[in-house]
């Protein structure tokens, strides 16, 4: 096909080339937020929320509990679709502050303790200061130039 795509031979039925074309595919990116300590649930593997405004779908609509596997008080937050995209444009500070917003709308007051903040370590990523929530890396391409 001239678009890149796939060529199906014989061609498929109508009904599967469209079920095809409804299927969602793009990009996904992740915060990994560190606290000075654990405030959500810490017994479960992750905990997802919906937004009430339609436009705000995607936007930290999962957390992953990293607490469990590491022990340390964090969490990896998904962000999916046009909110991805959005994101891309935030700095990490901003990003942080949206992760946090997300966060209170679950558990009412989350705390940062400072802002978001840490050295750069070209081997590590972002070492955030312990008492500070701080992402991580919000997007793969981020973290992907960083380390040039």
């Amino acid at each position: 096909p001239d678009e890149g795509g796939i060529r199906f031979e014989p061609p498929l039925p109508p009904a599967h080339l469209s079920a095809i074309s409804r299927l969602g595919f793009g990009l996904l990116n992740k915060v990994a937020l560190f606290f000075p300590k654990v405030f959500w649930p810490h017994q479960t593997d992750f905990f997802g929320r919906t937004a009430r405004d339609p436009k705000q779908r995607g936007r930290f609509f999962l957390f992953f509990n990293l607490h469990q596997s590491s022990g340390q008080p964090a969490l990896l937050a998904l962000i999916a679709g046009s909110a991805a995209q959005d994101l891309e444009k935030l700095d990490d500070d901003d990003v942080a502050n949206e992760a946090l917003d997300a966060l209170r709308t679950m558990f009412g007051k989350v705390r940062r303790d400072g802002t978001a903040s840490g050295t750069w370590n070209r081997a590590h990523g972002l070492v955030a200061h312990p008492a500070r929530a701080s992402p991580l890396c919000s997007s793969l391409r981020r973290c992907r130039s960083r380390r040039r």
